[in-house]
């Protein structure tokens, strides 16, 4: 296997160095004969010789790394959709296609929802400054989302992204949010139990963790195992993500936003901006992410 990781099945990351060293002497061999080199992809190997592979969309991962390790300015990522779009199109069948996305904007739209491209492969892609371009196997003809720097990319609201079958774990304690190192023992408790974290808020006497709903039981028994005072959960929520270069330059956003939201009477849950530049998000109840994504395409996009 050429592509070497950091072992962590399911959930694995490229080691680059390694995998460079690895792969670019026998592609080059290869090329240089006029073979024409069929890399599957999906999974690597961990330092120690187990197989480890990279989740959903991982195959899109090992072709961002494969680029890198070659050197390759650009990569063409074949699906069977237009590429990114300003909403799920299922939901909102006016959505728009979107030409052009940083590399921010394209990982922050693919976790959160988006699942055209694994998350992580824009980052082979933007150590290597290559160009990605997302084309539909079945209308070749259609340009296609491309992905890179942000010297050509607008400063503007490019999707909305959504999440499901999402739940809320809250863990209480007395001064929570001011003892030091409670955040990182919670943290490093979820990771034990090999729970992903996809947003936290804090305050003084609560920490908010939002889960997998499929983790939300373990999540709750591991945590009160740790010594918290109370945890409670709460099931059945939904995230929407807005994602722009533009999120910094638009005053008054996040107030059109909340206030399509409140105009079909769906009620915010945990929301979270400012940890990233270009993208902050919230959760409804997951019965009303429909009629809520609408509305805020509609405020958006007029459409």
């Amino acid at each position: 296997l050429g592509i070497i990781t950091d072992g962590l099945y399911g959930t694995a990351t490229v080691n680059m160095e390694a995998t460079r060293s690895n792969i670019r002497p026998k592609l080059m061999k290869m090329l240089q004969d006029d073979v024409t080199p069929i890399i599957t992809g999906f999974f690597g190997r961990a330092p120690e010789g187990s197989v480890t592979v990279f989740g959903r969309n991982g195959s899109d991962y090992s072709a961002a790394a494969v680029a890198n390790a070659m050197g390759a300015s650009s990569l063409e990522i074949w699906k069977d959709v237009d590429g990114f779009m300003s909403v799920d199109p299922k939901i909102v069948p006016s959505a728009r296609p979107i030409p052009r996305l940083s590399y921010d904007e394209a990982a922050e739209l693919a976790y959160f929802g988006a699942k055209v491209v694994h998350p992580m492969t824009m980052e082979p892609a933007r150590s290597g400054n290559i160009e990605i371009r997302v084309k539909n196997v079945f209308r070749p003809e259609a340009p296609g989302t491309a992905i890179g720097g942000t010297r050509n990319v607008d400063k503007s609201i490019k999707s909305i992204s959504c999440m499901k079958n999402l739940s809320l774990v809250k863990v209480f304690g007395e001064g929570t949010g001011y003892k030091l190192g409670v955040l990182a023992d919670v943290a490093s408790t979820m990771r034990e139990a090999e729970i992903n974290i996809y947003s936290v808020v804090t305050s003084l006497t609560c920490i908010a963790l939002l889960v997998d709903k499929k983790d939300v039981a373990k999540a709750q028994k591991v945590l009160a195992d740790s010594g918290a005072t109370r945890v409670e959960t709460h099931t059945n929520f939904a995230l929407m993500c807005i994602v722009g270069e533009g999120l910094g330059h638009h005053k008054g956003l996040a107030s059109r936003v909340f206030k399509a939201v409140a105009k079909e009477g769906v009620n915010v849950g945990l929301i979270s901006a400012g940890a990233s530049l270009v993208a902050y998000h919230f959760t409804v109840d997951e019965g009303d992410l429909e009629k809520a994504t609408k509305a805020v395409h509609e405020e958006l996009f007029g459409c």
